[in-house]
């Protein structure tokens, strides 16, 4: 998930690296986890219960991407990611494949959980896909960006500490860092259509002589670092973890609101 937030950032002169600062109070780390899962305390229907027991999650994926609206749309880009991502696995020692197949299903876990609880209007209010289903007439490729911004920033390092210690997220960082490879993929496409589809955005790719693409691809990237770092800290140093923990919240939720506020700015074709 590797996105084109970058370019509507540079469009508005807007920097991720500017957004907020830290809250002073004190938070208890396992009331953060439990707050940010209320999600999954939800009781879903029998065929969503049945296919996460057997961990089916791609083709979960891709029944909701063959769906129209907003979980369709993100859907069709999270089915193509998590299939390269599983093929890049194949290639990867066999307890470093098991490490990443384990951690993507639970990471897919947290969307399809949210996904069902919206479908049963059982979505918390609190839950950090809220936005995501709050906002139905965005454009596709702002579903998707939001998708991206509460899947990465806040899901992912939850998928692995509710399955991993710090040794294991540790000795296999590399490995989660490498499924960059597959991503790109996704984003590479994924950009070549928006650029195929805006005026705009096809001369911000020529102006910036496709920096813009390459600039995108890497804040991505940064927010999936950024998330394996912060599952380690959170076993390493519970005080930074806090105040860590709060600022990823704080600009995920000003990362939304900048996506949405280029609904009006891009012209399409």
């Amino acid at each position: 998930m590797r996105l084109l937030l970058i370019i509507f950032l540079l469009i508005s002169g807007l920097s991720l690296m500017n957004i907020g600062h830290a809250q002073n109070e004190t938070i208890n780390s396992r009331q953060l986890l439990t707050k940010t899962n209320q999600t999954n305390n939800v009781v879903y229907t029998n065929y969503y219960s049945e296919n996460v027991i057997s961990r089916n999650y791609i083709q979960l994926i891709d029944s909701i991407a063959n769906t129209a609206g907003t979980s369709g749309h993100f859907s069709r880009v999270y089915s193509q990611t998590t299939r390269n991502i599983a093929s890049q696995a194949e290639g990867m020692e066999n307890d470093q494949k098991l490490f990443i197949k384990r951690f993507e299903a639970t990471f897919a876990d947290y969307f399809l959980k949210a996904c069902f609880a919206y479908k049963n209007g059982d979505l918390s209010e609190t839950s950090e896909w809220k936005c995501f289903y709050s906002s139905p007439d965005a454009r596709p490729w702002q579903i998707v960006l939001l998708g991206v911004n509460a899947h990465i920033n806040i899901d992912f390092w939850q998928a692995l500490t509710d399955n991993f210690s710090e040794k294991e997220i540790r000795q296999n960082k590399k490995q989660l860092l490498a499924c960059r490879t597959s991503v790109a993929k996704v984003y590479s496409q994924l950009y070549n259509t928006m650029t195929g589809e805006s005026r705009y955005l096809n001369f911000i790719n020529g102006f910036t002589k496709g920096f813009a693409r390459e600039l995108g691809e890497k804040i991505m990237f940064k927010w999936r670092r950024r998330a394996i770092n912060l599952a380690i800290l959170f076993y390493h140093d519970p005080g930074k973890f806090k105040k860590r923990w709060t600022i990823i919240k704080e600009k995920k939720d000003k990362n939304d609101m900048l996506i949405l506020r280029k609904k009006n700015s891009i012209r399409s074709m």
